[in-house]
């Protein structure tokens, strides 16, 4: 591949990630949606445009454009056979929810945990598909020829920086240095289980568990967790919807012939 074709797809997965952080902060960030769940059309809007439309369809067509060029294969960006991907899954919800627990969390009621899972999701997917799917991939791909060390430290490091950096598009307290500082070590164990398991899927999943600690701590702080005492159906049809699209995307989108 050409210097300037490795260019180009450097500057669509560059320019992926800033339409996406400043999507969060244009939607969410500025108007502080996370900290207001009563507002379920701010809500909608922000996941609709930044986290379903840019977060997943707008990846699924770069990472398309990157394998077909080449660039990539869909292996490395974590879509894997059907059977691979149930035992990533089944080993994220082991570590997923001991880590949660070793955290200390502030609330272990079954419904508030399962409600802030499927309300984080639909924003964890697309942190999942930018910043280790499209930007770990062109990262690694960048590097292959400098050894497999540098391959792989380069693509953690670079997508555990900018998941963090991204978190200052977000409402308080997730856009703090302290709390950037601490979601890139998070995206640093995010980037070991990727790259490691090398399974999209497994990796949200894994991924999820981190962000539910912070949004009940934030829902805490406001005063809304009462609020998530009981299963709210909004929360589930709009996960099932970004998991059906997510499904859409990979089968439709990111078809079999360039997966190996």
């Amino acid at each position: 591949m050409s210097v300037s074709q490795n260019g180009k797809i450097i500057l669509i997965s560059i320019s992926l990630y800033l339409l996406w952080t400043l999507g969060t902060y244009l939607l969410e960030g500025r108007i502080k949606t996370f900290l207001r769940p009563e507002d379920m059309t701010a809500r909608i809007v922000y996941i609709t445009i930044v986290n379903l439309v840019i977060g997943i369809i707008l990846s699924g067509m770069v990472l398309r454009y990157m394998a077909s060029s080449k660039f990539i294969e869909l292996s490395q960006a974590g879509l894997r056979s059907a059977q691979h991907s149930f035992l990533a899954v089944l080993a994220a919800l082991v570590l997923g929810l001991l880590s949660y627990f070793l955290q200390s969390p502030p609330s272990s009621n079954p419904a508030i945990i399962v409600n802030a899972f499927f309300q984080v999701l639909t924003v964890t997917i697309a942190e999942i598909l930018v910043c280790w799917a499209v930007i770990g991939s062109t990262f690694e791909s960048l590097f292959q020829g400098k050894g497999k060390f540098l391959s792989l430290l380069v693509p953690i490091v670079m997508s555990s920086v900018l998941f963090g950096v991204y978190h200052f598009a977000h409402s308080p307290p997730f856009n703090t240095l302290r709390m950037v500082i601490f979601l890139t070590v998070i995206g640093v164990l995010t980037g070991l289980f990727f790259f490691v398991s090398r399974n999209l899927y497994g990796t949200i999943v894994f991924h999820n568990f981190f962000g539910i600690k912070g949004v009940i701590e934030a829902l805490d702080k406001a005063g809304k967790l009462p609020k998530y005492e009981h299963l709210v159906l909004p929360i589930f049809i709009n996960a099932a919807i970004f998991i059906g699209v997510l499904l859409a995307v990979h089968l439709l989108l990111l078809n079999p012939e360039f997966n190996n």
